[in-house]
C-alpha cells in the first residue's frame, strides 16, 4: 500500500476510534443521569435502599485447629532435656471425606410501593442442613479441634428464629452474634455429625446462596420456592438449576447435583414488573393550557371563514383513574384507547380487593397488584 493511502487509513481508523469513545462516554453520562430525571430524589433513595437489602448467604465454613510443639533441650539437667512447650496453633480447612448440603429456602413475596415506585420483598424462611465425615490425614496423638463458622449476610435487618444444632441437638457452648453462629469441638477421625441450621429474616430483589469453592460436595440438594411470584429469573452467573416447576402461587427452584466441584453460587432475582412505567407514568405532568374565550367584537365586513378549531378542554386531575404508559396523559374510566396518542386504554384494570387501579398488559399472564399483592384478574 502507498505511503499516503497507508497513511489516509490510519486516520479514518483514528477518527473511527475517537468517534467510538466519544459515543460510548455520552451513553454512560445518559445511564448516569437517567434516574435522576425519571425519579425524584425521594424515590431513589428509597430505591437505592431497597438495593442493598438483597440476600447473600456464605456457605458453613470448617477449620481445623491444631496445637503445635517446639522443642526445648536442657542445659546439662537430664530430667529437663528435650521438654516440649506448646506454640501457636495452626489452623487449616478441615478435610472431610464425606461432605452434603441440603437447603430449604421460601421467599414469601409482596410488593411495597413509597412515593409511586414499587420493590419486590419476601420474607426469608431459611433451613441449611450438613451431613460430614470427618477424615484425619495422619495419625497424630494430638487433639484435633474442629472449629465451625456460619455467617449471616450483613444486610439483614431483622434475624429471628435462629437455631443451630448437632446431631439433633443445641450445643451449650455455640456462639450467636448478629454477624455468625460459631461452635468448636474436639473431633477424631471418621466421627459423622448433623447440622442444622435456621432462621427467618426478609430481603428485596433476590437471594442468593453460596456453595463450598474448597472441597467436592458429595450430595447437594437445594430448593427454593418463591410464594406469591412467578416468571422469576435464575442469573447467567448462577449454577444452573435442575428443575423449574410453576405452580399458581409461584415457583420452585431446584438444584440437585452429585460429586459436585462448584465454581459459581447459586443466583435467584425475583420479578418485579412495572416498576419503570409506574413511575413514569405517575411523574407530575405539566399543566395543560386554559382554553382561550373568544372576545365579543363589533360586527365587520364579512371575510372567508378560518377552519374549524376543536378545543379539547382540560380534564379536573381529579377524574383520572391513571395515567398512559406511553404519553403520560391522564385516563378516564370510559376511555377506550388514550386520546392524546391512541395507546389501548383496556390495559387500565381495578383491584377486586382493595380496588387499586393500574396499568395490566394483555401479555402478562398474571398480574399482582401493586398496593395489596393480590391477583388481579384480566378478562380478554
Amino acid at each position: 500500500m502507498p505511503p499516503k493511502n497507508r497513511w489516509n487509513s490510519n486516520l479514518l481508523s483514528g477518527l473511527l476510534l475517537v468517534s467510538l469513545v466519544v459515543l460510548l462516554y455520552g451513553y454512560l453520562q445518559v445511564v448516569n443521569i437517567l434516574p435522576s430525571l425519571i425519579y425524584s430524589p425521594s424515590q431513589q433513595e428509597f430505591l437505592s435502599y431497597n438495593e442493598q437489602r438483597k440476600v447473600w448467604q456464605a456457605p458453613l465454613y470448617s477449620n481445623i485447629i491444631k496445637p503445635t510443639s517446639i522443642p526445648m533441650v536442657g542445659g546439662g539437667n537430664d530430667d529437663h532435656d528435650d521438654l516440649a512447650q506448646l506454640g501457636n496453633p495452626v489452623i487449616q480447612p478441615a478435610n472431610f471425606s464425606v461432605w452434603e448440603n441440603q437447603v430449604q429456602a421460601i421467599l414469601t413475596s409482596h410488593y411495597e410501593e413509597q412515593n409511586g415506585v414499587s420493590v419486590t420483598m419476601y420474607d426469608l424462611d431459611f433451613q441449611s442442613d450438613y451431613h460430614f465425615q470427618y477424615h484425619q490425614t495422619n495419625a497424630s496423638p494430638m487433639t484435633t479441634t474442629l472449629e465451625l463458622i456460619f455467617p449471616f449476610p450483613s444486610n439483614l435487618e431483622t434475624l429471628h428464629e435462629v437455631r443451630f444444632l448437632v446431631d439433633g441437638h443445641e450445643p451449650a457452648d455455640v456462639q450467636y452474634t448478629p454477624e455468625k453462629i460459631h461452635w468448636m469441638t474436639v473431633v477424631r477421625s471418621g466421627e459423622n455429625h448433623d447440622v442444622a441450621i435456621s432462621y427467618k429474616a426478609n430481603g428485596v430483589g433476590s437471594f442468593s446462596y453460596g456453595l463450598s469453592k474448597d472441597r467436592r460436595t458429595d450430595a447437594l440438594a437445594i430448593t427454593i420456592t418463591v410464594a406469591g411470584l412467578r416468571d422469576n429469573q435464575v442469573s447467567r452467573q448462577s449454577l444452573p438449576p435442575t428443575a423449574i416447576k410453576s405452580t399458581d402461587n409461584g415457583q420452585t427452584f431446584t438444584w440437585h447435583y452429585a460429586n459436585l466441584v462448584a465454581d459459581r453460587d447459586i443466583q435467584l432475582g425475583l420479578l418485579l414488573s412495572g416498576t419503570f412505567m409506574f413511575a413514569y407514568a405517575k411523574r407530575p405532568l405539566p399543566p395543560e393550557p386554559e382554553p382561550e374565550i373568544a372576545l365579543l367584537s363589533i360586527p365587520q365586513e364579512p371575510q372567508a371563514e378560518p377552519p374549524p378549531i376543536t378545543v379539547v378542554l382540560p380534564l379536573s386531575k381529579t377524574d383520572f383513574i391513571a395515567y398512559c404508559p406511553q404519553c403520560g396523559r391522564g385516563q378516564m374510566e370510559d376511555y377506550d384507547f388514550c386520546p392524546a396518542c391512541g395507546y389501548d386504554g383496556q390495559i387500565i384494570k381495578l383491584c377486586e380487593s382493595c380496588g387499586h387501579q393500574q396499568v395490566v398488559l394483555a401479555e402478562s399472564a398474571k398480574t399482582y397488584c401493586l398496593h395489596c399483592g393480590k391477583i388481579i384478574t384480566i378478562n380478554l
